[in-house]
């Protein structure tokens, strides 16, 4: 685990698969160590997360996910498991992708894990100024206020995700079924339930057309204050032209 540990950041945009596969080996070496140093407590929330999420996946692929889950933690010993979560492979970043592991770092450790392997790759991926009265720019800000949002799903991926059914509950009783701004509701439901974490932060962060069009109708507001939607404006608008 400690090699691990002293390999540098990858020089990857935040919203490639790349980086997100590293930062997700990094937050499970962490795991790693509290997996060895307590592992009934943290096997305890595994197993749980596990239970809880069983019926909200059910008979979707990420049913299957979890089932795998299941079985490693009730027949997998705590050093077999250590390896499988670190392991540096396709089959290791498979695994990661549906973790039963959240919730076990508290919100302290995970603001500290963020900012040390995390927002190293927070930069924008625009390549040039953009006009700040053009589609362009709002694209931006949008995408810019979604790497926030990942952070936060990073961090607390239970209450983000719950914050954005919420959302889209409440928002669907305002459109008739069948109007395209309930199929756009529709379509981020059936995308929270599919799923896993790292997949949704690729998804919200993706800088391509087909990002903008799913950030066009998120789901995921209300989750940061004034202040920080407010810095993110005016982060944007040192990154364009009047």
């Amino acid at each position: 685990m400690t090699s691990a540990f002293a390999q540098p950041p990858p020089s990857v945009p935040v919203d490639s698969h790349q980086f997100l596969d590293w930062v997700n080996l990094m937050y499970h070496l962490e795991i790693a160590k509290r997996l060895l140093a307590n592992p009934e407590s943290v096997l305890n929330r595994a197993r749980s997360n596990v239970e809880r999420w069983a019926p909200v996946h059910a008979g979707t692929f990420s049913a299957h996910a979890l089932e795998e889950w299941r079985i490693l933690l009730n027949t997998k010993s705590v050093p077999e498991l250590v390896a499988i979560i670190t392991e540096d492979s396709d089959e290791g970043q498979r695994l990661r992708q549906s973790t039963p592991f959240t919730g076990i770092l508290s919100e302290k450790e995970r603001e500290e894990f963020w900012r040390r392997y995390a927002l190293q790759g927070m930069t924008t991926t625009s390549a040039k100024p953009v006009p700040i009265d053009s589609q362009q720019f709002i694209d931006l800000v949008a995408l810019e206020y979604h790497k926030e949002i990942a952070a936060l799903l990073m961090m607390d991926p239970d209450r983000v995700i719950e914050e954005a059914r919420d959302n889209l509950r409440r928002w669907l009783l305002a459109y008739e079924r069948g109007t395209r701004e309930a199929w756009c509701l529709e379509e981020w439901e059936q995308i929270l339930d599919r799923y896993t974490v790292p997949e949704l932060i690729a998804i919200i962060t993706e800088d391509s057309d087909e990002g903008q069009r799913l950030r066009s109708s998120t789901p995921l507001v209300g989750l940061l204050s004034p202040e920080e939607r407010k810095e993110i404006w005016r982060r944007c608008e040192k990154m364009a032209v009047f």
